[in-house]
């Protein structure tokens, strides 16, 4: 045999080392889960993992989403030249970031929900006022039914 195919049968040091390295990476994770499940549960509160309204937090998202879809339909009537859904589109654009905070906010279980639902159904009920204007377009109509179903208690 000569020195060439020797080598070649042969593990280089440097895979060796790469090989014990991602090894060493995909253990990592694994380890992780299994040290967490030795920690005692009652110091780690779960109940914060998820929205305490998540009914009001499914109802935020739909209206932003439905408000992203009554802007596009309204961006796309102004390209055509009609402006008749301008006032529509100016009380979408002001619901949408306000929604998309409540939505965190409630995703977050932040002691800032109650103050923030108040302003968030305040520019709601503009929003669907508006959009109710145009229920001829079913993506002004769903947007204020979304809207609407933005409730707090």
């Amino acid at each position: 045999m000569n020195d060439r195919e020797e080598s070649n049968n042969n593990i280089s040091r440097r895979s060796l080392l790469v090989g014990m390295g991602m090894a060493a990476m995909a253990y990592t994770p694994l380890a992780t889960a299994m040290e967490h499940d030795k920690q005692p549960h009652a110091k780690h509160d779960h109940s914060k993992h998820k929205p305490q309204q998540p009914d009001v937090l499914d109802a935020s998202n739909a209206c932003v989403d439905k408000g992203q879809r009554c802007i596009a339909h309204c961006l796309t009537m102004f390209q055509e030249g009609d402006l008749s859904v301008a006032d529509c589109a100016a009380k979408v654009h002001e619901m949408l970031p306000i929604c998309s905070a409540f939505s965190y906010l409630l995703s977050a279980n932040s002691g800032h929900v109650k103050q923030m639902a108040e302003l968030c159904q305040a520019v709601c009920t503009e929003c669907a006022e508006e959009c109710r204007k145009h229920d001829q377009h079913h993506e002004c109509r769903e947007c204020a039914e979304a809207c609407e179903a933005v409730s707090y208690t």
